[in-house]
């Protein structure tokens, strides 16, 4: 968990709300990989799940995505 919470901060250093703005969240990870169709089982495909603590939008990343390095 510690290691997809330090991918999160590096990703989105000012990560926001993309609803409400707000800047707390609830992270919640996600060992099963059939929670993404269509992503090859081979790979590691945790995925991080933030909750807004104001509005409760909630965002899904895989972890191994995050941790490769932002292109573009």
């Amino acid at each position: 968990m510690e290691g997809a919470r330090a991918a999160l901060r590096r990703r989105f250093p000012d990560l926001h709300c993309l609803r409400c703005g707000a800047d707390s969240f609830l992270v919640r990870m996600w060992q099963d990989g059939s929670l993404v169709p269509g992503v090859a089982s081979d790979a590691d495909n945790r995925v991080v799940e933030i909750i807004c603590e104001n509005c409760g939008f909630q965002e899904k990343h895989v972890v191994r995505l995050l941790e490769t390095p932002a292109t573009g």
